[in-house]
């Protein structure tokens, strides 16, 4: 549906400004705003971490776009309608 793909690229947006453009200007100006406190190992982790979050929400909107058919309801079927 169309909020679904709205949802999907709100969050790739996010994604591509936080993850992707910002450390590559901030590569390319030769400052981070921030000192890494902690053993590298952290920020390791911690990009797995959001490398698995990415994957699991495109898993989650792979598995929500397919969905098995209800047993038992036929979609060409009539149905009664009650209008006022």
């Amino acid at each position: 549906t169309n909020k679904r793909k709205l949802l999907q690229g709100s969050f790739w947006l996010f994604v591509y400004m936080a993850m992707g453009v910002a450390p590559l200007a901030q590569v390319v100006l030769g400052q981070t705003p921030t000192v890494v406190v902690g053993a590298r190992g952290d920020l390791v982790e911690a990009t797995a971490l959001v490398l698995a979050g990415c994957i699991a929400f495109d898993l989650g909107a792979l598995l929500g776009r397919t969905r098995p058919e209800r047993p038992g309801r036929d979609e060409n079927a009539l149905r009664l309608v009650h209008r006022r």
